[in-house]
């Protein structure tokens, strides 16, 4: 055989190859960071979906809180439902195979709030499911909310193809193949006046306030005092559910109330407080072979120091390092040990201004997280 030709077939058994399709899915976009939740909304600022969604957000401030029993997921959708739902109609599906045809008779235009439990088996019973809350479903295309997915207690907002729907929930030994059950909305909840919440503690740093809908409502007006007891001034007005105060000084709390304007009759909600603080640091853990773990995390403008605590299986949190730098290195850092950690960002205003917590990080490796 010559050296052309040999070159030749070699080259050609590389052009085969490299022309050889690839098994892969996209990531369905999430509109806030897979491991943050930033309080913006779904389909543009102030959307009503993403807005009750924060609602629920802002009234258990952290979702493992939450009153009732069951999973975080369960309780966590129950309470999203109810938000928006007046009344609605639970079906079963047991058995179903999670597919795009089984998917889209079932979801396929259904209304913003129906919750969705998928599971790993026929039944429910011995086995893991999960629950979800979709917004909007068509042919093509799916809008979520999910809680707590890669267990840093936050929600994220997802967008992808029906197809990169199914296969995320699908992927590696997630696998929920079966269709439990949904609950549609039948009727949506009507408000006299508007339910408050604040969202600081939810969101990187922003004094931000929610609120459900008025029926009758065209707009809202937002409204700021330095004290609970009065002293209010109207800071704002919108068409929308939410808003985000970026006149706050940093680390003074504010008290926020809103007036829904129906035909120029104004009907109060309750009053929240809420502040601005440092942006909250996001977290990750590097492994090198033969070597201890490593925490990292985002450097955070304005902090001087961040706070690492770290936390055992059935433990308790415990602050182990107050440290300058981005990272936290420690033999005890090992893949699938059971260990939590979660970071603080502290600037010159020390408490007052300190981060919420990033959401946590384990080193243990769980089955259903992609």
């Amino acid at each position: 055989m010559t050296k052309k030709l040999h070159i030749g077939i070699v080259l050609i058994i590389l052009m085969a190859f490299c022309a050889a399709p690839v098994q892969s899915f996209a990531l369905p976009e999430c509109h806030y960071e897979h491991n943050t939740y930033t309080g913006e909304d779904l389909y543009e600022p102030g959307s009503l979906e993403a807005s009750y969604v924060d609602y629920v957000q802002g009234v258990w401030k952290c979702d493992t809180r939450m009153p009732g029993r069951g999973g975080l997921c369960g309780r966590w959708s129950n309470k999203v439902r109810s938000v928006f739902s007046a009344s609605s109609k639970e079906i079963n599906y047991y058995g179903k195979r999670f597919n795009k045809k089984n998917f889209l008779s079932v979801c396929e235009g259904c209304k913003a709030g129906t919750k969705l439990v998928l599971g790993q088996a026929k039944s429910e019973n011995g086995t893991v499911s999960h629950a979800i809350i979709l917004f909007k479903v068509t042919s093509q295309e799916v809008w979520w909310a999910d809680c707590n997915w890669n267990h840093d207690n936050v929600i994220h907002y997802r967008h992808g193809t029906v197809k990169d729907f199914i296969n995320f929930y699908h992927y590696k030994k997630s696998k929920y193949s079966y269709l439990h059950f949904i609950v549609k909305i039948k009727k949506y909840r009507h408000y006299s006046k508007p339910k408050i919440a604040s969202a600081d503690t939810v969101t990187d740093g922003t004094a931000r306030i929610v609120w459900t809908r008025a029926s009758g409502a065209k707009k809202y007006y937002v409204y700021r005092s330095s004290s609970k007891k009065g002293g209010f001034t109207r800071i704002a007005e919108t068409e929308t559910c939410s808003y985000r105060d970026d006149s706050a000084e940093a680390g003074k709390k504010y008290y926020y109330k809103v007036a829904a304007d129906k035909n120029g009759k104004l009907s109060w909600s309750g009053t929240v407080d809420a502040k601005t603080r440092l942006d909250r640091p996001h977290t990750s853990l590097m492994y090198q072979k033969g070597k201890k773990g490593k925490l990292v995390w985002s450097a955070v403008p304005g902090a001087d120091r961040y706070a690492v605590y770290r936390k055992t299986d059935g433990g308790k949190w415990k602050k182990v390092k107050t440290t300058t730098n981005t990272y936290y290195s420690s033999s005890k850092i090992k893949r699938g040990k059971p260990l939590w950690f979660k970071v603080k960002a502290v600037g010159t205003g020390g408490k007052s201004t300190a981060s919420v917590y990033s959401p946590w990080i384990t080193t243990m490796t769980y089955a259903w997280v992609p």
